[in-house]
């Protein structure tokens, strides 16, 4: 129903598409880049995950436990 609505206003639909949901390697350059944000603290997935997004960070300058961090669950950090 939803599809020849929108094929109705000319829209070009694509299905039989499948995405994973997560956020590809350019997707997050291209979200740091955008927010360049003060520190860098990545929150989701396993060690390799949040060291992956540390290495990606590097290439914007961001220098591991100095403005980016890997917090593990449980752990805190205190920004001054």
């Amino acid at each position: 129903m939803l599809k020849n609505a929108l094929e109705s206003l000319n829209v070009n639909v694509a299905d039989n598409v499948h995405v994973s949901g997560h956020a590809s390697k350019n997707d997050h350059k291209l979200l740091i880049k955008m927010l360049m944000p003060k520190h860098l603290i990545p929150s989701h997935g396993g060690i390799e995950k949040l060291s992956a997004n540390i290495e990606l960070a590097r290439e914007f300058g961001y220098e591991l436990n100095k403005n980016s961090y890997i917090i593990l669950d449980g752990q805190e950090i205190t920004f001054q």
